[in-house]
């Protein structure tokens, strides 16, 4: 509870004092709906008649898992290697 970017904030602020890197999803992910606009952004959703926007589909769960790793891998180099999945 409380305020989204006060978290955001904070949980930057501990990667930093802790000394570990902080890959912000929120900003990646929200980033790339704002580009392909509502409709766009609605077929990334579980298909009618089981349709929302907050449980993902197999085309948004490609993108989220796909920007969680190519996060990762930018964070980390060495973890290329360790990619098994083809876009």
């Amino acid at each position: 509870k409380g305020d989204p970017f006060k978290q955001l904030v904070s949980a930057i602020s501990v990667g930093i004092y802790k000394g570990v890197p902080v890959l912000d999803l929120n900003a990646i992910s929200h980033a790339a709906v704002a580009a392909m606009g509502q409709t766009g952004a609605d077929t990334l959703a579980e298909a009618p008649p089981r349709f929302d926007r907050t449980h993902l589909g197999p085309k948004g769960a490609a993108l989220f898992s796909g920007q969680v790793l190519d996060g990762l891998v930018r964070l980390k180099p060495e973890l290329a290697a360790a990619q098994t999945l083809q876009p």
